[in-house]
């Protein structure tokens, strides 16, 4: 079993018994075919975990009632709808002469066609899969991308280390599933 399956696992037990609104909301995996559609129409090679995750589960459904963790878990469509968004300004130059301020690892653009949204809060941010870092970076590095703000940050080394960062931190009672503010999964220190 892999280190992601025997994660996502344990994490969708919880799910079930502890959030039973986000469970809901996660839709059962996509087909392989579906996958190489995704990665023909961003013209990348996905991560392995990543992929694998997408056949485990297919983010979340468009009318979600709880969010996942740094928001909603997107599905196949809406990570393309999301690119497509990000890669339509570029392509109209909206960034043009535009840089970010990254942390280390991460090239210093403002979007780049190679970051690939799972992630979106509903403002316009997410954590991306970075498949374009720079030589200090590591392929399949998760970042944290802003649509308003110049800060681009490595937050996981990948998309299992995220996953295995929100099971810890379940596991440990720093992160929880929060029903009354925001019905989603939080760090414990944000509900107040």
């Amino acid at each position: 079993m892999s280190q992601l399956l025997t994660i996502w696992t344990q994490l969708r037990k919880w799910i079930a018994v502890d959030a039973p609104d986000l469970e809901q909301n996660l839709q059962k995996g996509a087909v392989a075919k579906e996958i190489l559609a995704l990665e023909q129409h961003l013209g990348v090679t996905l991560p392995e975990d990543y992929k694998e995750f997408l056949s485990l589960c297919n983010g979340q459904a468009d009318e979600y009632e709880a969010s996942f963790y740094a928001g909603q878990l997107l599905s196949i469509a809406d990570v393309q709808n999301q690119w497509n968004m990000w890669q339509e300004l570029l392509e109209n130059k909206t960034f043009a002469g535009i840089h970010s301020q990254p942390s280390k690892g991460i090239q210093n653009d403002w979007w780049n066609s190679k970051w690939i949204p799972f992630t979106h809060d509903g403002a316009g941010n997410h954590l991306c899969l970075d498949l374009a870092p720079t030589k200090d970076g590591t392929v399949g590095q998760v970042i944290r991308m802003w649509h308003d703000d110049p800060e681009r940050t490595v937050k996981y080394p990948s998309f299992t280390a995220w996953l295995e960062e929100i099971w810890v931190g379940i596991e440990t009672g720093k992160i929880v599933f929060d029903a009354e503010e925001y019905n989603a999964l939080v760090d414990i220190d944000d509900i107040g």
